[in-house]
């Protein structure tokens, strides 16, 4: 499994790589094999280079060789680097394949697919987008999780993350600042309700103070 990230800025870069494997006691092996900072370019060619030699150095593993199955999440540019271990087969990674799953049963997500079709007035063939999902059962669902988002939201200032701290206090509560899920991260939408859910009874507290003139 590989995967790349960078921060916010976009400045700074990270490339990691992990093994799974069952071992001769039939155990599920998950081991981290390495982390190591990539700034440069995202080609998959030059990934890998930055993945094969490095998992050489540090374990004398030949990946190529001994991976049966190279992993990732479902971004064309990864995608990309696993099509390029010739020897494995590319997988998606499960995680990512669950969050897409779900975001479309809570119509979060359309699926779209680019298909080849003739155009009656030509008769040639061109790309067009298609729609194969329309999302799942639960229509209200997208339109939920976007009154939380805002919800949270109001909470953009260290003076108003500030004031909810102090009621917290007050009140007893974890002191949980108040989150944004997103999109490509799974899982995140239930971090979101689940801070929310916490963080509900204290927010009627600060609309009484914000009516008194103690919260902007």
């Amino acid at each position: 499994m590989h995967d790349n990230c960078t921060t916010g800025s976009g400045k700074k870069g990270l490339l990691g790589s992990s093994a799974r494997f069952i071992n001769k006691k039939w155990e599920f092996c998950n081991i981290a094999l390495f982390i190591t900072v990539h700034n440069g370019s995202r080609a998959s060619g030059k990934v890998k280079v930055r993945i094969t030699p490095r998992i050489e150095a540090l374990f004398r593993i030949d990946s190529e060789a001994m991976a049966q199955f190279t992993m990732s999440d479902t971004a064309s540019s990864v995608h990309k680097v696993s099509k390029i271990f010739e020897d494995s087969l590319p997988t998606d990674c499960t995680m990512h394949v669950r969050s897409l799953c779900l975001q479309y049963g809570m119509d979060m997500r359309k699926n779209y697919e680019t298909v080849y079709v003739v155009a009656p007035d030509t008769n040639k063939q061109k790309k067009e987008l298609c729609l194969f999902s329309v999302g799942g059962p639960f229509p209200g669902f997208a339109a939920l999780i976007k009154k939380v988002r805002n919800l949270n939201n109001y909470f953009n200032s260290p003076q108003r993350v500030e004031r909810l701290t102090k009621v917290q206090q007050f009140y007893d509560l974890p002191e949980l600042s108040p989150i944004v899920d997103c999109d490509t991260r799974v899982a995140s939408s239930a971090t979101l309700f689940q801070r929310t859910i916490i963080n509900y009874s204290i927010f009627p507290a600060l609309r009484i103070l914000r009516r008194r003139g103690g919260v902007q």
